[in-house]
């Protein structure tokens, strides 16, 4: 059975529209998880002067969405179009420290944003191929998810999973039933180990990556790509820089991936393969 909901659904739309985001400015974008972390923090003598720091409080970061439920910058007169997972979207991040935000407006354009938390390739795909004929922009610029995460169909719920959503032990329980040639008895077999294996990661990466591209070049737009792995004079993660909830990447971070964008836009260094 193919799934039920129609291209606009599982393609175009950001997730965040489950949550009616659209045209809302919000403090917290997962509730209650982020505030209660936040509040956590500050519970805790060690992070709490991590936070005071960094310069983190509960009203220093807002969430707007556009009508499209991205964090964005509603889709007009658009020339740059970037797309990622939670290191673009900004989790714990002010907007005006964006890499996004610091391109567009560089680029001198309005500031489109299709980064969602927990995106792998496949996801970053599915919106660019959405997003690009329909906006026709001069330029797509990646940074790039995690290498190890895919993204599925249940067929049971009739919905996407992705492997970002499951810890470790989560995703060695998954198991189907597999027979040993020297037994007929029917052993548990960790189907995720294949999947998952970096031969299959990097399958399932570069068929995404050259989607993405054939996408680009048939609207002719130009690719652009920032690997978190990336060799470079400037070093790109910043040591203790980091958001809100302590975990994602902070704005000096931010500004360092913008840099290294727009030297790629400046120098016309096309994505041309992993």
């Amino acid at each position: 059975m193919y799934p039920t909901l129609s291209a606009n659904q599982t393609w175009g739309k950001s997730p965040f529209h489950y949550l009616n985001f659209a045209g809302k400015s919000v403090d917290w974008v997962y509730e209650p998880a982020e505030r209660n972390e936040y509040y956590y923090h500050i519970g805790k003598s060690v992070s709490k002067q991590k936070m005071i720091q960094l310069g983190w409080t509960d009203k220093n970061v807002k969430y707007s969405f556009n009508n499209e439920n991205y964090r964005s910058d509603d889709f007009e007169n658009v020339k740059v179009i970037t797309a990622g997972c939670s290191q673009t979207f900004g989790y714990g991040v002010d907007e005006s420290s964006l890499w996004t935000k610091k391109l567009c407006d560089w680029y001198g354009t309005t500031h489109v944003n299709l980064g969602v938390p927990g995106s792998d390739w496949i996801a970053v795909g599915k919106r660019l191929s959405w997003w690009i004929p329909k906006l026709n922009p001069e330029i797509v610029c990646i940074y790039a998810p995690p290498t190890e995460r895919f993204s599925w169909w249940a067929i049971q719920n009739d919905t996407e999973y992705a492997t970002s959503r499951y810890g470790e032990k989560a995703i060695l329980e998954c198991t189907i039933d597999d027979y040993d040639s020297n037994s007929d008895k029917p052993r548990k077999y960790p189907l995720l180990l294949d999947i998952l294996d970096p031969v299959n990661i990097d399958y399932i990466r570069n068929s995404s990556m050259e989607y993405i591209k054939n996408v680009c070049a048939h609207y002719n737009t130009k690719l652009f790509i920032v690997r978190r792995d990336e060799d470079s004079p400037l070093k790109l993660r910043v040591r203790d820089d980091l958001a809100r909830d302590l975990f994602h990447y902070g704005r000096k971070t931010h500004t360092n991936i913008f840099e290294r964008m727009k030297e790629k836009i400046e120098n016309n260094e096309l994505f041309s393969g992993f």
